[in-house]
């Protein structure tokens, strides 16, 4: 399971890289490459779905010394996996809406869409996953959220 956290977040990576680097795109790539970072962050939450739903059956991940700031890094147990499970099944279908082919009159998908998303829902799974206290106030203040 610990596989399958990882391999989210690398693929939210991928989202915001595909999102971002392309920068002198025509209006076509630019949308395309939107697109596809919605459809990667899409996968991602999936993965994130299952990875809650395995928590809950008790099958827990933990990164271990991979992301350990001297405080436990990231895992899941069946609490983590519920907030997982609601979290990016409520991310999951507008993802899927926003990467549809929109109605001819419809505007283009805004460059850096995909990358915000993808990095809010990165930073919601660290937080989420968190293990330890500087682990999960990273997460949670990379997310944009506050206490106040």
């Amino acid at each position: 399971m610990t596989a399958l956290l990882i391999a989210c977040w690398a693929v939210l990576a991928a989202a915001v890289a595909v999102d971002v680097l392309p920068r002198r795109a025509g209006p076509g790539l630019a949308t395309a490459c939107a697109r596809a970072s919605l459809l990667l962050s899409a996968a991602a939450s999936a993965g994130l779905m299952v990875l809650g739903g395995m928590a809950m059956a008790g099958h827990p991940a933990a990164t271990g010394s991979l992301l350990d700031a001297g405080d436990g890094g990231a895992g899941t147990d069946p609490l983590s996996g519920l907030f997982l499970l609601i979290t990016f099944g409520a991310a999951l279908l507008p993802l899927l809406s926003a990467a549809a082919p929109p109605h001819p009159a419809a505007t283009m998908l805004r460059r850096g869409l995909g990358a915000v998303l993808a990095l809010l829902l990165a930073s919601l799974s660290l937080a989420i996953t968190a293990r330890g206290a500087f682990t999960f106030m990273f997460g949670w203040r990379a997310s944009g959220s506050r206490f106040t």
